[in-house]
């Protein structure tokens, strides 16, 4: 194996384990976005309810919107309008970025199996090596969530312009997601994105520890 090729193989090895805790996070996050049960559990814990009896109605136009089936209805001001645009946007994007990165983690791993002759064993250890990361990433969450309002208030300065994501107490988006329904919301996608992320590296050293036993077994029956 020549020294370009090699790089290569160490490339896709180190691009696995990395894009892992995307696909990890976002699939979760994903799993959360589009179903209506949790959000309906977030309006009865933040007493949603009592003010926006429609919030149920509210909830479906915005689902819909995002999935760009409808636009939004009258009840969204301009303002709302024009944030949800670019959230709509950006909630696209990140989704096609993670089945791009589905894709390639299929295609890194054939690669790395056909070309490169890695063993299942390894294949293995690069996935729970990304199960790793992501348990890391997650961590990192879980000690700064105190500084929650900061975090989430880069995050919008970053992926929107100027203040246009900030709001009134009297608008819909506000009254229907305040400050709490993100804390709760990230708390739930990190949480599923660690039990998933857990199992991955079960399931990853339960395959090594069952081929190195099977591969043992065999060699000493030969």
């Amino acid at each position: 194996m020549n020294e370009k090729s090699n790089r290569f193989k160490y490339f896709l090895l180190i691009f696995c384990i990395v894009i892992i805790p995307y696909i990890l996070i976002i699939g979760n996050f994903r799993l959360i976005l589009y179903g209506t049960g949790y959000y309906q559990e977030q309006f009865v814990k933040n007493g949603v309810y009592i003010e926006t009896p429609n919030a149920d109605s509210l909830l479906d136009n915005l689902l819909g919107f995002l999935k760009s089936k409808n636009e939004l209805g009258p009840e969204y001001n301009d303002r709302e309008s024009s944030h949800m645009n670019d959230v709509r946007f950006l909630m696209t994007a990140l989704l096609l970025l993670f089945y791009t990165f589905v894709i390639l983690l299929i295609g890194a791993i054939y690669l790395l199996i056909n070309k490169y002759k890695l063993s299942l064993t390894k294949i293995m250890w690069i996935l729970a090596s990304g199960s790793i990361f992501t348990i890391l990433i997650i961590i990192a969450f879980y000690v700064f969530q105190d500084n929650f309002v900061a975090i989430f208030d880069s995050f919008h300065l970053i992926f929107f312009k100027g203040s246009t994501w900030v709001f009134s107490s009297e608008d819909t988006l506000i009254k229907l997601f305040p400050l709490e329904f993100f804390y709760d919301i990230s708390y739930k996608i990190f949480y599923n994105s660690l039990v998933s992320a857990l199992s991955l590296f079960g399931i990853c050293i339960a395959i090594n520890m069952y081929y190195n036993y099977y591969l043992e077994r065999n060699t000493t029956k030969q």
